[in-house]
């Protein structure tokens, strides 16, 4: 089978194993965490390990992170906030990481062949990034982080990149949902939930168009 085609049946089973879930149980999954939020005012330490928690399986689950990250910060406030929507959203990388690399040996091993090596080229290359302009986009937040453990790119390294970028995504997340706490508006948690990823995926669009620029003019 050509490399090409190899690459889109990789590509296609990745988003498939991140969308389908989101397909069949994602409006139920929205409305038990939207319930939870609403009410973690009343059992903040609970309902924290509770969103912290479905964080740490989003890799499998279809959890709208952006929103429970956010809700973290309106139930725990800023700094308790932080750590479980950073905590959370580690373990989920971790699981990712692992997943992929156990996959890479079996079914993608078998699937690409000879063009294994050219999943791990892209890694090298292109991985660091991939995983820093993704964090905090949906479907291709997962995407990087199951590619990465696919491309064997080094755990240490990946560890790194990760954590530094889930800290700095989960105070953003964190300092919006305890605003919005403090001015009393639940709507801005949810409004924060969309809007934040919105504008890091049309970041990440025109980072890829510079950089296929930037290629072109070499």
């Amino acid at each position: 089978m050509n490399s090409k085609y190899k690459w889109m049946i990789l590509i296609g089973v990745v988003l498939a194993l991140i969308i389908v879930p989101f397909c069949i149980w994602g409006k139920q999954i929205d409305a038990v965490v939207f319930t939870w939020i609403e009410k973690g005012q009343e059992y903040p330490l609970q309902f924290g390990i509770l969103l912290s928690a479905l964080l740490a399986v989003d890799i499998i689950l279809p959890t709208p992170s952006s929103v429970i990250s956010t809700g973290c910060g309106a139930i725990l406030g800023l700094v308790w906030g932080t750590l479980a929507s950073f905590v959370g959203m580690t373990i989920s990388c971790v699981l990712g990481y692992f997943i992929g690399r156990y996959a890479s040996t079996h079914f993608v091993s078998k699937l690409m062949g000879d063009s294994m090596s050219s999943v791990e080229k892209f890694s090298s290359q292109y991985g660091r990034w991939f995983l820093i302009i993704t964090r905090a986009v949906p479907i291709l937040a997962e995407a990087s982080v199951l590619f990465a453990g696919l491309g064997k790119q080094k755990f240490s390294e990946f560890i790194i990149i990760t954590s530094m970028a889930n800290l700095v995504i989960s105070i953003l997340y964190a300092y919006i949902g305890s605003y919005a706490v403090s001015i009393n508006s639940f709507l801005l948690v949810f409004a924060a939930g969309v809007i934040i990823p919105g504008s890091f995926m049309l970041m990440s669009k025109q980072f890829s168009a510079n950089n296929n620029i930037e290629h072109k003019d070499c």
